[in-house]
């Protein structure tokens, strides 16, 4: 292979890959785990490029045989590693993962690689026998699916962690990551069948950065202290999707301003951020919670009839009561015929009311409900 040849193939792809690692370094809201599996996976791209080219260019030398082998098994080795790393890219946990999950995780790969380093000796995989110039050819072993055996357990564990986290994402977003999974094994198997290359590089490249823009695009609909969706997606689903919505929980935090103004904006900060994991664990299913102004949220939900609201909002308080916290809450359901922003304005009517019976069963307590009002 020429340098005219190599530039020509491989200039795109250093460049997405030195633009990619740019971005990850710049970005300041990304999760610091996301950070750290990006730039190795990024690395690792790079790494993979420069086996598959070097082995392009030795394959016709002379006397190549033992470097064929050493990036043979290089590329075997590296391909599962590329996966695992998209897969912590994509699923970020601060969980603590058990030994027992771990080594699950790993066994496949950890199996393999004693397998990939010896395969000069036993042939079992791939070998290659070298004729009379001293060039070395490449033939398939017993077990020559062995390498895509591996990969392909990592690519459906790709699309399972993907799906899971496709449950967080709204409509919209799970069809871009449908596509990127989709298209990424598609193209994968096309290449294995058509054995138009054994290189996925640019594959895992161009997925890498249509997820990284995926991200960035999904942070930015995020309210970054609460970590629920902002005021801004919420504008935006309120326009574009209110007929999908039929259930509306209105919430209103109590005593927001007196704590920040006695005992600073931290302690405000922590009592939003558990106020917000409250709604979000405990509001149920097929709904979005959003953070829309400095102490108000509202819970659209897609499927919902009254006991479900009701048992909803009586949980979630339930839950606050453990807490130093307490919220005013409403709720409305949204007829086929009403405009949301009506059902929205009924809920608000009820939140309202709810805090101020809140309020006075305070004062009939001798304690005051400090409230922004």
């Amino acid at each position: 292979m020429t340098f005219k040849e190599f530039f020509g193939q491989n200039y795109v792809m250093l460049f997405e890959l030195i633009g990619l690692l740019i971005t990850v370094h710049i970005s300041a809201h990304l999760p610091k785990e996301t950070k750290i599996y990006a730039r190795i996976t990024i690395i690792l791209l790079l790494f993979t490029m420069v086996i598959h080219t070097v082995e392009s260019c030795i394959q016709d030398l002379p006397h190549a045989i033992a470097g064929r082998y050493i990036l043979t098994s290089a590329k075997y080795i590296t391909y599962p590693i590329i996966m695992m790393c998209i897969i912590l890219v994509i699923a970020p946990t601060k969980k603590k993962i058990s030994l027992k999950n771990k080594l699950l995780f790993l066994a496949p790969e950890l199996i393999s690689i004693p397998f990939y380093i010896t395969m000069h000796w036993h042939k079992l995989i791939i070998y290659y026998t070298v004729d009379e110039n001293y060039v070395s050819h490449f033939h398939g072993g017993p077990l020559r699916y062995w390498a895509y055996i591996i990969f392909g357990i990592y690519t459906g564990l790709f699309l399972f962690f993907n799906l899971l986290m496709m449950r967080k994402y709204s409509h919209r977003n799970k069809q871009i990551i449908a596509y990127i999974c989709i298209g990424a094994v598609a193209g994968i198997i096309i290449f294995l069948v058509l054995d138009i290359t054994d290189d996925y590089t640019p594959i895992f490249t161009s997925s890498l950065l249509l997820y990284y823009l995926l991200l960035y695009i999904h942070l930015s609909n995020i309210d970054q202290l609460t970590r629920l969706m902002s005021r801004h997606t919420y504008v935006q689903d309120i326009e574009t999707r209110s007929s999908k919505f039929h259930g509306i929980i209105s919430v209103d935090m109590n005593e927001l301003k007196y704590l920040n103004d006695n005992f600073g904006h931290d302690k405000g900060d922590e009592a939003l951020q558990c106020i917000a994991k409250i709604l979000q664990d405990y509001s149920g299913d097929n709904c979005i919670q959003y953070r829309v102004g400095g102490d108000e949220f509202v819970i659209l939900y897609f499927k919902a009839d009254e006991e479900t609201l009701k048992y909803n909002i009586r949980k979630m308080k339930e839950k606050l009561e453990e807490t130093e916290y307490s919220c005013a809450f409403g709720y409305a359901l949204k007829s086929e015929d009403e405009d949301i922003l009506e059902a929205l304005k009924r809920s608000d009517e009820v939140m309202y009311k709810d805090k101020e019976e809140m309020k006075e069963e305070m004062l009939k307590r001798g304690k005051i409900l400090h409230t922004r009002d």
